[in-house]
């Protein structure tokens, strides 16, 4: 508000206080004072007169003032609206597509994941086969060498047994005997 607006309504409401300490006089209560009530009706008259002459362009120009910020704001606020509008939509977009490639991935690494534990599981499998047959093959090779020792230690002990023997019971021609039917049986 401008110094001269208030000014001007510093005057206006001098006027009216003026009148108002007029009417409050204490005057007789006999009859009505027509005069009195005409002055003030007449002061109100022209105050009414002179605000509405000299304040209504500014008074006009100051609503005015106010519909343009108003109107003005008004547009703004409605640019902000469309601006938040617009950004809520593109951030819901980009949720979305974040919520779809997180289930994407997250499909992809289960499926990574289950292979994976595929993999390991044949590996495991053929690993352990491959235990299996290895232990089967030296399992077999003990055997086999356990039953060679076997057969070597009681040929061994048979020769020794069979030496004592032949050397208490049997001379030298029942010797040369015994030998020569071995060699034929053995074929040698």
């Amino acid at each position: 508000m401008s110094k001269k607006f208030l000014k001007q309504n510093l005057l206006i409401a001098g006027i009216l206080f003026s009148s108002y300490v007029f009417a409050a006089g204490g005057g007789e209560h006999g009859e009505i004072p027509w005069k009195t009530i005409g002055f003030q009706t007449f002061n109100v008259a022209v105050l009414f007169f002179i605000i509405i002459y000299f304040g209504k362009a500014k008074i006009v120009a100051l609503f005015e003032d106010r519909r343009k910020q108003f109107q003005l704001n008004f547009e703004k606020a409605n640019a902000l609206l469309e601006l938040a509008t617009k950004q809520n939509q593109e951030i819901k977009q980009k949720l979305n597509h974040i919520k779809d490639t997180e289930n994407e991935t997250l499909s992809r690494a289960q499926a990574e994941a289950k292979q994976l534990l595929e993999n390991s599981k044949k590996e495991v499998d053929q690993i352990s086969e491959k235990m299996m047959s290895d232990v089967k093959k030296l399992i077999q090779i003990e055997i086999q060498k356990a039953k060679s020792s076997i057969v070597f230690d009681t040929l061994e002990e048979t020769a020794a047994l069979a030496k004592n023997v032949i050397s208490k019971e049997v001379d030298e021609n029942k010797n040369s005997k015994i030998v020569d039917n071995f060699q034929n049986r053995v074929g040698v």
